[in-house]
């Protein structure tokens, strides 16, 4: 998948897995995205300021699998819909 694997500025590893025709984000093995997720790609990381890293990538829900979102995830996997209009969205990191 395109951006990762990759490690985070504090060595933690991101990748993902692909199970139950779901694509998730992994760190370090532990799932941080939802099973209702599909992740198509990983734009970058950026620094959050609670000191977290914040990853951003691109995904579809479960119910909507002709619209793309950029979304953020931080490592207790709480994701946020950076994008809500329908449609294909993308992003790119600096």
């Amino acid at each position: 998948m395109p951006g990762i694997p990759r490690h985070l500025p504090d060595g933690r590893l991101l990748t993902h897995s692909d199970e139950d025709g779901m694509r998730r984000l992994l760190l370090d093995d532990a799932p941080i995205t939802p099973p209702d997720l599909q992740v198509r790609s990983v734009i970058g990381t950026y620094p959050h300021s609670d000191g977290d890293e914040r990853i951003l990538f691109t995904a579809n829900d479960l119910d909507a699998p002709t619209e793309l979102h950029v979304w953020s995830v931080d490592a207790d996997g709480e994701p946020t819909a950076l994008t809500t209009e329908p449609g294909v969205r993308r992003g790119r990191s600096r």
